[in-house]
């Protein structure tokens, strides 16, 4: 076996590694290996973008800090009647975005009851 053997085959098992470690697949055949081609992969399996509002940017960011600072974090707490733990559950669904579609599905389901006429 020659070093340039060798070293060509732990070039390619270090790209496998590298391909697999960013979730990739390792066995892709290329023979021309460059980052722009990861660049394009990348790129390609991104979801879109989507447009938010200001105010629910600001919220997020607002989310962002009181989930970074401790003081903030257990000041929420306090004033929300919550466990720690509770309050940070309740920052990070905001930070992530999920609150807003929560208070959705809840307008509707109050939109939709009837209320029941009594006799």
């Amino acid at each position: 076996m020659n070093d340039s053997d060798s070293s060509s085959s732990s070039l390619s098992r270090s790209i496998m590694q590298d391909r697999q470690a960013r979730d990739k697949d390792p066995f892709y055949s290329s023979s021309s290996y460059s980052e722009s081609s990861d660049e394009n992969d990348e790129k390609s399996t991104s979801s879109p973008i989507r447009k938010e509002s200001y105010q629910t940017l600001q919220t997020r960011r607002e989310a962002a800090v009181i989930l970074d600072n401790p003081e903030l974090l257990f000041m929420y707490s306090n004033a929300r009647n919550d466990s720690l733990a509770g309050t940070r559950h309740h920052f990070t669904k905001i930070l992530c975005g999920y609150a807003d579609k929560e208070e959705e599905s809840n307008k509707k389901q109050k939109s939709s009851r009837v209320p029941i006429p009594r006799s």
